[in-house]
């Protein structure tokens, strides 16, 4: 259930462990949400045999039970090991990593793809130059095509196919005048076109913030590159807005400061033109994630170190422009703090989420802030060694999912709840969705409903909230009800004013209502 910003509670739901048959180290490195709340989480784990390391996948159900276990390896090389995962709109699973042989230094790249059922429908292989290659990034478009990007000998690759498996087209990353070039982040625009982060190298010690634009044929259509000469600058993850500008975020060298490493973001319009650089000094600082809210806004976070003190969490917001509007920093209580955030997303109220590793040895820490920065939950996961949050996902009604390694995969659900309530005992004998209350109404209204006894089994009420252009952005009821007559506040507080409808839907009913919002 979901109230706009409004939470009066958050819990945890489930914990599920992995731990194969040998009971060695179970290392996941990322987890994929489905639109019915299934978590997949795929990552590598040790064995007492030959192949010492493959890599497993795991589905659970939205109640947390274990669904199946698919393992992926090449019996005769040692090292398998998954990078990325991710899902695509038909709820097949995608996971990319490498295999090869530490003794003669040959990896390649493999992509497999399951079925929600877990069945392998086609695994293809990439082998770079010189039998070296290592997936970065996996994402999907609309269609269903994926891409896959990664290092190889000299710099690097991307490669795209269709929903068959079949190639579709491939490049290889090399700009004029830096000796390689590797990609280690992917995003995909509205019209197909692929954009390719990562960094541009002069020699084996400084490198450039890199940004790659190719059409959906594989066209290259600009690069852009920004760096300070003679130093090393580290992008690590870009994002795009609405409009498909790209930003980039990382770690750059600013020669005013004496701790000269610090959180560089820069933003580049559709066309490839530098709009902004924004830079952030606390003392030795490290960005490590990107992504833009649904109004267009930017935030990354990752580790700030005081002088003198460990890294702690650090997360900035700025607006389209590039101006701050907030910056947090949260600190572990202990005497040396060791805080370092790699995930974060927001959801479709403009709230932040972000996860990671909260001291030296744990736990893993999740912290919830609202649009304007406000702190409005933190969670920790109790473990003694090695650090949850290096993936996080959240489902269609906002709940949170993490996953990381303390031995075993490790993944847990976190539930967020709103107060929907029931402002009456007396039994209604038919479905009704009332008119709002204020209407019109700045920034937050009430929308009542009642629901009637079931003759047969309850089905899910649900009641979202859409735009002038039939988009839905936000979902505020979806869960089974008892009959009665309920009560729900939409704070609309993050959202453009104008005219917005909301439905209400049961097994056997569904209306939909005006609203307007004037800001």
């Amino acid at each position: 259930m979901l109230n706009g910003n409004i939470y009066s509670q958050v819990t945890q739901e489930w914990a599920s462990r992995y731990n194969n048959s040998y009971n060695l180290n179970d290392i996941p490195v990322g987890i994929a949400v489905d639109k019915f709340g299934n978590s997949y989480v795929t990552g590598y784990c040790y064995t007492s045999i030959f192949p010492p390391i493959i890599t497993t996948t795991v589905k659970y159900n939205s109640a947390g039970v274990q669904q199946w276990v698919k393992n992926y390896y090449n019996a005769s090389l040692q090292e398998n090991e998954a990078h990325q995962i991710t899902i695509d709109t038909s709820g097949n699973i995608y996971i990319a990593g490498h295999t090869g042989d530490v003794n003669t230094n040959h990896y390649y790249t493999f992509l497999a793809k399951y079925n929600p059922n877990g069945d392998t429908l086609w695994v293809k292989k990439y082998y770079g130059v010189d039998y070296w290659a290592q997936s970065t990034a996996l994402i999907t478009d609309k269609s269903n095509n994926v891409l896959m990007t990664g290092i190889q000998s000299g710099g690097s690759f991307l490669v795209k196919y269709n929903t068959n498996g079949d190639t579709l087209w491939k490049r290889t990353a090399q700009e004029s005048g830096y000796q390689s070039s590797q990609y280690n982040s992917l995003a995909i625009d509205t019209s197909g076109n692929v954009y390719a982060g990562g960094n541009a190298y002069v020699n084996t010690t400084w490198g450039d913030f890199l940004v790659v634009k190719y059409n959906s044929a594989g066209t290259k259509l600009w690069s852009g590159i920004y760096g300070v000469s003679n130093h090393d600058d580290h992008a690590r993850k870009i994002a795009l807005d609405r409009y498909s500008n790209v930003y980039i975020t990382g770690t750059g060298y600013n020669l005013q400061m004496s701790d000269p490493y610090d959180y560089l973001t820069v933003k580049y319009n559709t066309a490839g033109v530098q709009q902004w650089v924004r830079m952030y000094n606390r003392s030795t600082d490290e960005s490590y994630n990107i992504t833009v809210d649904y109004t267009d806004n930017i935030i990354v976070t990752g580790s700030s170190s005081p002088p003198g003190h460990g890294p702690n969490y650090c997360t900035i917001k700025y607006n389209p422009s590039g101006d701050s509007q907030w910056v947090r920093i949260y600190a572990d209580s202990t005497s040396n703090p060791y805080d370092i955030a790699y995930s974060l997303i927001v959801d479709s109220s403009n709230n932040v989420y972000i996860s990671g590793r909260g001291g030296v040895s744990g736990p893993a820490t999740t912290i919830r802030y609202s649009s304007n920065g406000v702190q409005q939950w933190l969670l920790k996961y109790p473990i003694g060694s090695n650090s949850l949050g290096n993936s996080l996902a959240i489902d269609r009604i906002r709940n949170i999912f993490i996953t990381g390694s303390d031995g075993d995969f490790v993944t847990v659900k976190y539930a967020q709840f709103v107060g929907i309530k029931p402002i009456t005992t007396e039994i209604p004998k038919q479905y009704n969705l009332y008119q709002n209350y204020p209407n019109p109404f700045n920034p937050s209204t009430i929308i009542r409903f009642s629901i009637p006894p079931s003759k047969g089994v309850r089905g899910m009420i649900t009641l979202k909230i859409f735009d002038i252009l039939g988009r839905e952005i936000t979902i505020l009821v979806n869960e089974q009800l008892k009959p009665g007559t309920y009560e729900v506040v939409w704070d609309a507080g993050n959202y453009p004013g104008g005219v917005y409808f909301y439905k209400l839907t049961t097994e056997s009913y569904s209306i939909t209502k005006k609203m307007v919002f004037i800001k």
